[in-house]
């Protein structure tokens, strides 16, 4: 028969061989760095294309439509939208997002990203978020996904832990 244990005595437990989990860099992005590095390196060329694509797409209606959009307000408003958003969304991808996104994606530079922050009293908020926001509404959503995406992954899977307060 089997001895029962005494009061004191914690009963025997097996060793297990799996490692603790590491609040380390993951493998997840030792995995996507490289994705990142490269998404995010042309990421001003999205916003620059996706600017492109909508004048383009004005150009065509004022083309095919002219004379009856005065008529129209609601396309008239459309076509106006897209070419003021394309124009913003071209500077702000050349003024922005090339020399204070693209090109740290580029050099990887993450600490940069992580540090280039707007304080909202005691909340750090990254200004890639807010980059890709702007991006999205001038160019009709599509736009800033290319920063959204490497904003994401590097506050919440990133090379380090994101400190959202000081």
């Amino acid at each position: 028969m089997a001895e029962e244990p005494k009061e004191n005595e914690q009963p025997e437990v097996p060793e297990t061989t799996e490692p603790a989990p590491s609040k380390e860099a993951s493998s997840i992005w030792e995995t996507l760095e490289p994705l990142v590095t490269e998404i995010g390196k042309w990421a001003w060329v999205i916003g620059i294309i996706n600017g492109l694509i909508y004048i383009l797409v004005a150009v065509y209606w004022i083309a095919l439509f002219g004379p009856v959009l005065v008529y129209i307000p609601s396309t008239l408003f459309e076509v106006i939208w897209n070419i003021l958003g394309a124009v913003i969304a071209i500077f702000f991808s050349l003024v922005i997002v090339r020399p204070r996104f693209s090109n740290k994606c580029k050099n990887q530079d993450w600490d940069y990203l992580l540090n280039d922050v707007l304080m909202l009293g005691n909340i750090r908020f990254p200004w890639m978020f807010i980059w890709a926001i702007i991006l999205s509404i001038f160019g009709y959503g599509w736009g800033g996904a290319a920063v959204l995406f490497c904003a994401f992954v590097l506050v919440f899977m990133g090379p380090k832990p994101y400190q959202w307060t000081e």
